[in-house]
C-alpha cells in the first residue's frame, strides 16, 4: 500500500534563521517548537497560508508562495505575494492545479502545477497567464515536487517515480530558462522533492521520500542523496542504501 507523504500543514510559519548572538534559550522561547542550531534565531515573517508547498523571492525583492488553496485536486491552487511581512497576501495567479513548486529565472515563474511545468512573464506588477512548457511529465499518481534555479542558471525539477513506468520516470531534470528543452540530469530517484546546492563547494543534494511498501521489507527509508551529473540512484532495482529490491 502506497504511504501518503502529507503536503505542508493547512496553516504554516514560513521561518528566516538569522545568524545572530542569540542564545538557543531565547530562540526557543521566539518560536517554541522549533530547534536550531547554536548562533542562530527564528522569526516568523508571515502566516495563514492555505496549505503552501514551495516560495522564492521574485524580481522585485518579495516572497511568493504556491499553495494550494483547498484540495489537492480541486484546482484551487494559487500563486500569493507577501509585499511586506505581516501584510495581506496579494494573489497573483489563481485556479492552478496543484501548484508544487515555482522558480524564478529573470522576470520568469516557473512553475509546476499537477504533471506539467508552466511559465508566467512578470510585468507592470502582475504575472501573465501561465502557459504549459512541458505537459504531462511521468509522475507517481500524486505530485512532480518542486523546481529550483540552480547555481548554474538552469532550471531543475523532477518527474517522480511510477511504477507503471519504472525506467521512464523518476529522474530529476533540468533545462536551460527559455530554451523549451530539458535532459535528464541523474535517474532512479523515487520521490526526489526538494534540492538545495552547498554554498561554500556547490555540491547538489536532494531529498528522497520513501515511498511503496517492499514486500519482506516494509516501507523503505527517508533518504538525502548527493546529486552528481549521471548518476543512477537506484530505484527501482534498489532501495535505501543501495540494498537490492526483492521484487
Amino acid at each position: 500500500m502506497r504511504r501518503r507523504v502529507p503536503l505542508p500543514l493547512l496553516i504554516i510559519m514560513l521561518v528566516v534563521l538569522l545568524a545572530t548572538r542569540l542564545s538557543a534559550a531565547s530562540a526557543q522561547t521566539a518560536t517554541p517548537g522549533i530547534t536550531l542550531p547554536p548562533g542562530c534565531t527564528a522569526q516568523i515573517i508571515d502566516s495563514g497560508f492555505k496549505l503552501p508547498t514551495h516560495l522564492a523571492y521574485g524580481p522585485d525583492g518579495v516572497l511568493y508562495v504556491t499553495q494550494l488553496n483547498g484540495g489537492e485536486n480541486d484546482g484551487t491552487g494559487q500563486v500569493v505575494r507577501v509585499a511586506q511581512p505581516g501584510s495581506p497576501t496579494q494573489v497573483m495567479l489563481d485556479h492552478l492545479t496543484k501548484p508544487t513548486g515555482l522558480a524564478w529565472a529573470g522576470d520568469d515563474l516557473y512553475i509546476v502545477a499537477g504533471r506539467d511545468v508552466q511559465i508566467s512573464h512578470y510585468q507592470g506588477g502582475k504575472l501573465s497567464d501561465p502557459q504549459v512548457l512541458f505537459k504531462g511529465l511521468p509522475f507517481n499518481g500524486r505530485s512532480n515536487g518542486q523546481i529550483f534555479l540552480g547555481p548554474d542558471g538552469l532550471l531543475y525539477f523532477e518527474s517522480t517515480g511510477t511504477e507503471a513506468a519504472p525506467h521512464d520516470s523518476g529522474f530529476i531534470c533540468t533545462s536551460k530558462p527559455g530554451s523549451g528543452t530539458f535532459n535528464i540530469f541523474a535517474r532512479g530517484l523515487k520521490n526526489a522533492y526538494a534540492i538545495a546546492w552547498n554554498p561554500h563547494d556547490g555540491t547538489m543534494y536532494a531529498t528522497e521520500i520513501g515511498d511503496g511498501a517492499i514486500p519482506d521489507v516494509g516501507q523503505p527509508p527517508e533518504k538525502l542523496n548527493r546529486i552528481k551529473a549521471g548518476a543512477n540512484y537506484g530505484w527501482p532495482e534498489c532501495y535505501g542504501m543501495q540494498k537490492p529490491n526483492p521484487t
